[in-house]
């Protein structure tokens, strides 16, 4: 298996938003969820 370094860390999130895209698609997959009453996404 190949190291993992900062700087392949760096190339997959440059920024907050690519991470929270990352998040987002990791742990909602179907796009949409529901909190309580709210729908979000």
């Amino acid at each position: 298996m190949e190291e993992y370094t900062i700087a392949n860390f760096n190339g997959d999130f440059p920024d907050d938003a690519a991470c929270l895209e990352w998040l987002k698609n990791y742990l909602y997959p179907e796009g949409r969820f529901r909190l309580g009453f709210i729908s979000l996404l």
